[in-house]
């Protein structure tokens, strides 16, 4: 049964800024709300149609505090005990500290402004992190105690957690919703020039189409389904949240950057595991080192002893918030 407690969901979602944080604040709404209530704060129409569609409570508002003042309006008997704000939007510490009087805890998801050294905790949900990385060029210091990091707190949308992890699909390439550099058009002609059957996921939001290049050499297209992703033995995967979907599932795959931030992350997680191949900035992709990556990758078994996606980070940080209420 749920007590009167509120915890808001501040989430922005476009082709431009893509839709990982959508979908991960999902997963960690599914958690939160088997004890609160969940609502959503957006001014993206996808995130209200998915709110719709998964029966969420939805505020299309862009001011923050306006927001929260639709949310007392809508729901009066209710108290806001947290917000968690998952997108890039720069804050200042006095945006911070306005938030803070309305709502007791502030919590922000990879966001760098320096307005987050007033927030209560800064949460990383990655195996990359590395603070040097992130905080080393900002001319503020983050304190370590108010950081969450590490694999433990990757959310893994439910859809993938109820897959069966399977072998026999061949190579699969994914980037992503929306994929705004183009990484997937690029791979469909390095894989073809290869001659390399693929099966391609197209995102829901593509802005493009692909050419008939790869066709020729028995490659498939698909919208993408989750199904392809759990029965894969090789992905080749723009850098991002499929990358850690994949290592949940167990699969073997090849991590191409969409930006030099990325590229960083793609190089630390690919240390920490042999089951990913890091091909570093889309921009700079050789068709001599996919082809290498992906025989390379052929011979390498599952191995969790560096890296484990158990799936329950939703679960954590869900745990993690409500404790701190």
């Amino acid at each position: 049964m749920h007590s009167n407690n509120i915890v808001i969901l501040r989430v922005e979602a476009s082709h431009s800024v893509g839709f990982g944080h959508m979908m991960r604040c999902f997963a960690l709404a599914r958690s939160l709300s088997k004890k609160v209530s969940v609502v959503f704060f957006s001014d993206s129409e996808c995130v209200f149609d998915e709110c719709v569609k998964r029966n969420l409570i939805f505020i299309k508002c862009k001011d923050d505090m306006r927001g929260l003042q639709q949310v007392w309006t809508t729901l009066p008997s209710r108290k806001i005990t947290s917000i968690l704000i998952d997108t890039k939007k720069p804050y200042s510490l006095s945006d911070v500290l306005l938030l803070k009087d309305l709502c007791r805890k502030v919590y922000f998801v990879e966001n760098v402004s320096p307005g987050t050294l007033g927030a209560d905790r800064i949460i990383f949900p990655a195996g990359h992190f590395d603070y040097q990385n992130v905080y080393g060029d900002l001319d503020f210091v983050m304190p370590l105690e108010k950081l969450i990091f590490g694999e433990k707190y990757v959310l893994i949308r439910d859809e993938l957690i109820a897959c069966e992890a399977k072998n026999g699909g061949g190579l699969v390439v994914t980037t992503g919703a929306s994929d705004p550099c183009g990484v997937m058009l690029i791979l469909d002609e390095l894989l073809a020039k290869l001659q390399i059957k693929a099966h391609f996921l197209i995102g829901e939001k593509f802005k493009f189409i692909l050419p008939e290049l790869g066709k020729k050499y028995g490659s498939t297209y698909s919208h993408y389904c989750s199904t392809f992703i759990a029965e894969a033995d090789i992905i080749i995967s723009a850098f991002g949240v499929s990358i850690y979907e994949g290592l949940f599932l167990k699969k073997n795959i090849i991590s191409i950057a969409h930006s030099l931030e990325n590229a960083r992350g793609s190089r630390i997680i690919a240390q920490k595991t042999p089951m990913v191949k890091n091909l570093g900035f889309y921009k700079t992709l050789d068709s001599s080192a996919l082809k290498h990556a992906i025989n390379d990758l052929k011979e390498v078994c599952f191995d969790n002893k560096m890296i484990k996606i158990d799936g329950f980070g939703a679960e954590r940080i869900s745990d993690m918030i409500l404790r701190d209420d």
